[in-house]
């Protein structure tokens, strides 16, 4: 198996991507292992296979969803950070622009130009790049793992490595490039955003949660046999907003990926209040909404990034300069809180650190106790669900019966 799944990480195409058809397959494949390991009480006898089943599920869900990123990877500008559903969008005036040749467009206010509004788009408007193209790749991950029938813990698990991903790609190319930092365009952007988050309520799920989460220790003799194994997810107390706790998982799919998506929206959200804010208070009360942008973020799009349009309202300095002595005084306590993982972004004249989010950071991973095992593909609790428990039953094709029965006489005559 361990071979096996070297060797999807080898065959991968020229653009990078994996078969995600054929990883969900093994996924599923090390599910049902697993089931059939915990019942008959194979992980007692031999702990380390325990070891190696983390092992694995954690390398399939990481080439899963890094295979399922690339491809999201080359879609994020055109059809999230450049897309443009509103009129004002393109057409609006920044300050520090050339605009003695441009002049804002007009809304279309005829009555054909309203009524041509109405009607459904032309087929070459639906083939350009869109939300709904970006959202299409989410929708064959979900069709793969649920063809195969994966477990939906772990389908929460590769769900939230994958948003996860995404709110750090787009947060990334937000914050390094002053083009989408405005009102308008963080108002646009937030809008394609939603369309994610209509997938999402489309395509809810939650994984089933038994009274005693966690504990995989109990299938081993030995009481300390997990130790060691920088794999699993914390258990030791409940968490619903902290992807490093193994309850985070358990949660809907909505608010897993709501959640790693959250820097994203925040940052979006702070582009559209800025200029509106007019004394101390508000920024204090504003910057207290935020769970996860910090203080570097927010002084580095308040003085650096934000393009102001022709006539709007600026940010009082007296402004900046209390989000600038905020991040000297708490920035570091502040950071030493937070559940995200940063990187640093190095020039020849500048160092960033605490702004940029690490893309590659791979979580924990967790598989289903005996418990949620039981539920999910045995008779359940008090052996009532029979049929479930026959259609999960391991068989052998009635050939290969058929010659083991025929070895097995030809031995007795011996």
């Amino acid at each position: 198996m361990a071979l096996t799944t070297g060797e999807l990480n080898d065959k991968k195409s020229a653009n990078g991507t994996g078969d995600i058809v054929l990883l969900s397959y093994w996924l599923s494949v090390i599910q049902f292992l697993h089931f059939y390991f915990t019942r008959a009480d194979l992980y007692a006898r031999y702990p380390n296979f325990l070891h190696e089943m983390i092992n694995l599920t954690q390398s399939l869900i990481t080439t899963l969803s890094f295979s399922i990123n690339s491809r999201l990877n080359l879609l994020a500008e055109e059809c999230i950070l450049n897309f443009t559903s509103l009129v004002d969008v393109s057409s609006v005036l920044y300050a520090k622009d050339w605009n003695l040749f441009k002049t804002q467009k007009k809304h279309p206010n005829s009555y054909d130009d309203i009524l041509n509004m109405l009607y459904p788009p032309s087929l070459n408007e639906l083939m350009k790049p869109s939300p709904l193209k970006y959202v299409q790749v989410l929708g064959a991950l979900y069709y793969v793992l649920d063809i195969h029938g994966v477990d939906l813990l772990l389908r929460a698990q590769t769900f939230s490595q994958v948003f996860y991903y995404i709110n750090a790609t787009i947060f990334n190319r937000l914050i390094a490039n002053s083009r989408y930092c405005s009102r308008v365009k963080a108002i646009q952007i937030r809008l394609n955003i939603s369309a994610l988050e209509d997938w999402l309520r489309s395509h809810n799920f939650n994984a089933y949660k038994p009274d005693r989460i966690g504990g995989l220790e109990t299938l081993l003799e030995q009481s300390n046999g997990l130790s060691g194994v920088n794999q699993s997810l914390l258990e030791n107390k409940i968490e619903r907003d902290d992807p490093h706790y193994l309850s985070f998982y358990y949660e809907s799919l909505f608010h897993i990926s709501k959640t790693q998506l959250l820097p994203t929206i925040e940052l979006l959200q702070w582009l559209q209040v800025l200029t509106g804010l007019g004394d101390e208070e508000a920024l204090i009360n504003t910057v207290n909404e935020f769970e996860s942008l910090n203080y570097y973020q927010l002084v580095k799009v308040s003085s650096k990034l934000y393009r102001y349009e022709v006539d709007e309202k600026k940010m009082p300095k007296a402004l900046i300069q209390i989000l600038k002595r905020l991040m000297a005084e708490q920035g570091e306590a502040q950071i030493s809180r937070s559940k995200l993982h940063y990187m640093t972004q190095s020039t020849f004249l500048l160092k960033e650190v605490y702004i940029y989010l690490n893309p590659n950071h791979i979580f924990g991973v967790a598989l289903p106790n005996a418990s949620e095992l039981i539920a999910n593909y045995g008779a359940g609790i008090g052996g009532v669900k029979i049929l479930r428990a026959r259609k999960y039953q391991p068989t052998l094709p009635i050939s290969i019966m058929d010659d083991i029965d025929m070895l097995l006489t030809q031995n007795r005559k011996r």
